[in-house]
C-alpha cells in the first residue's frame, strides 16, 4: 500500500501540474505565482497530494491518524519541542562556527538590521511549516506505516532514503513549452542529479543520515515533537547559511561544503556523531514487528 501511496503522489503530481500551471497563467498572468519556475509547481503538487493521500490510508487503517502518528499530546511535548529546536539550532551553529574558524567561509559584513530581522522572520516561518509538514509525511506517515510491519532499522533506512531522494531533486531550467506530459519530463530532469556520482557523495548520504537521525528521535520519544524541533532548527540554518556567510577563495570545499551546507564530508561526520550519540543514550532495539492493535511505537 505504501508503494501505491507513493505512485499516487508522483504520477498524480506529474499529471496535474501542467493543468495547475496553465490555470494560473490564464487567471493570474501578472501575479508573482505565474512567474514561479515550473519545478516549483511540481514540488508543491507533490506536497499537496502527499497530504491528500493520507485519507485513504486512514480509511484502510494503515495510517493510524495524526495523534498516533506522532502528534499525541503528552507531558513532555513542549519540553521535547524546545529541546529539539535548541539542539537543531545549536548543532548547526557550532557547524557554522567551525567552518568559519577553518577559513572556508566568513560572515557577510554589509547586512542592515532591517534585512536581518526580515530574514529571521521568513526563516522561522519556513522552519515551522517545513518542520511540521515534512515530519508528518516522512516520520509520521512513511516511517509510521513501515514501522507497523517492520523493525526500526529497516523502516528508518527506507524512509530516510525516500526523504533524501525527494530533497535531492535538482532545479532544472523551465521547459520550452508546457504540455500534458511536461510534468513527467520535469520529474525526470529533477532526478538527473542521481546520475552524477560527485553530487551523490556526500550530499545524498548526508540527507539520508539526517532522515535517520529524525527517525531515531521519533522512535525514541514516541512522538514527533522533538524531531519537529530538531528539523526546524536545521531548516533555520539551511536558510540562513548563504545569507549570513560567504565563501572564501582557495578553501577545501569538498570537505567543509558549499553554501548548501549539507554537501561536505564534515557534515557527514557530524551526522554520524549524532547517530552515535542517540544510540549511546538509548541503544537501538531490533524489534522485528509491531502488532497493529498496539501502539505504533515502542519506547
Amino acid at each position: 500500500m505504501l508503494g501505491l501511496y507513493l505512485l499516487f503522489i508522483f504520477i498524480g503530481a506529474a499529471l496535474v501540474t501542467p493543468w495547475i500551471w496553465g490555470t494560473v497563467q490564464i487567471l493570474l498572468p501578472s501575479s508573482a505565482l505565474a512567474h514561479y519556475p515550473f519545478h516549483r509547481y511540481v514540488n508543491r503538487a507533490l506536497l499537496v497530494l502527499a497530504i491528500a493521500g493520507l485519507w485513504p490510508l486512514v480509511r484502510l487503517r494503515l495510517f493510524p491518524g495524526f495523534f498516533e502518528a506522532g502528534f499525541k499530546r503528552n507531558r513532555t511535548m513542549y519540553r521535547d519541542l524546545i529541546r529539539g529546536s535548541t539542539l537543531g539550532f545549536i548543532s548547526l551553529a557550532l557547524f557554522v562556527f567551525w567552518v568559519i574558524v577553518a577559513g572556508n567561509r566568513e560572515w557577510v559584513p554589509h547586512h542592515q538590521l532591517k534585512q536581518i530581522l526580515l530574514h529571521i522572520q521568513q526563516s522561522v516561518g519556513t522552519a515551522v511549516v517545513v518542520g511540521v509538514l515534512e515530519e508528518l509525511l516522512f516520520r509520521g506517515v512513511v516511517f509510521g506505516v513501515l514501522r507497523r510491519s517492520y523493525g526500526f532499522l529497516f523502516s528508518g533506512v527506507l524512509s530516510s532514503l525516500l526523504y533524501a531522494m525527494v530533497h535531492f531533486f535538482q532545479k532544472p531550467a523551465p521547459p520550452a513549452s508546457v504540455g500534458a506530459w511536461t510534468g513527467f519530463e520535469m520529474l525526470v530532469r529533477m532526478a538527473s542529479g542521481f546520475a552524477d556520482l560527485s553530487a551523490l557523495l556526500p550530499s545524498f548520504l548526508n540527507l539520508t543520515l539526517a532522515g535517520f537521525v529524525l527517525s531515531a528521535l521519533r522512535e525514541r520519544t514516541g512522538a514527533l515533537w522533538m524531531s519537529i524541533g530538531l528539523h526546524g532548527g536545521w531548516i533555520f540554518w539551511l536558510k540562513s547559511y548563504a545569507f549570513l556567510t560567504q565563501p572564501r577563495p582557495s578553501t577545501f570545499v569538498s570537505f567543509w561544503g558549499s553554501s548548501a551546507l549539507i554537501d561536505g564530508w564534515f557534515a557527514f561526520a557530524c551526522l554520524w556523531i549524532g547517530i552515535i550519540g542517540i544510540s549511546w543514550v538509548s541503544p537501538f532495539r531490533m524489534v522485528p514487528k509491531l502488532d497493529k492493535s498496539e501502539a505504533v511505537y515502542v519506547r
